[in-house]
């Protein structure tokens, strides 16, 4: 288990790198939405007047534990997904949460390596998947896209 952490630990570093080295939201299809991490302090745009109205994501990973592949000697696969939650204002429709949805997508889907980072294991990620949270939290469109993984080290 503690060694779980530790690629725990190494998929966070290599996602959020991975994400935050080519995310801006000032590209058309990010709609200037602002990122969050899970596990830091979040201060829900809802409540900021500066940033009302706009959409915004927060991104969490969700461990589904590891185990040693006979095909490599003491190689550890580990896999779980990575969850961007779209929030986006209740009225403006589903489209600008499809176009943040194909933006992210064209980052994280489908890509593989250690994305600069000093960790010795390889992150791939699958498709994205879309589905629909909530139609309605405090005014919002709550929208996930979930992204499974597998970290080889």
């Amino acid at each position: 288990q503690g060694d779980n952490m530790g690629s725990f630990e190494a998929v966070r570093q290599i996602v959020e790198k991975r994400f935050f080295d080519t995310y801006s939201s000032v590209e058309a299809k990010a709609h200037g939405a602002k990122v969050f991490v899970e596990g830091h302090d979040i201060v829900q745009p809802t409540k900021t007047l500066s940033n009302a109205g706009s959409p915004w994501i927060v991104i969490s990973v969700v461990d589904a534990g590891s185990n040693i592949r006979a095909f490599n000697k003491d190689m550890r696969k580990t896999t779980g997904f990575v969850r961007f939650t779209i929030f986006a204002r209740h009225g403006t429709g589903t489209k600008i949460v499809r176009e943040i949805a194909d933006y992210i997508d064209s980052i994280v889907g489908f890509q593989g390596g250690v994305s600069s980072t000093s960790n010795s294991g390889n992150l791939y990620t699958h498709a994205g998947q879309m589905r629909k949270l909530i139609d309605d939290d405090n005014g919002y469109l709550k929208y996930a896209i979930d992204f499974d993984y597998d970290y080889y080290e």
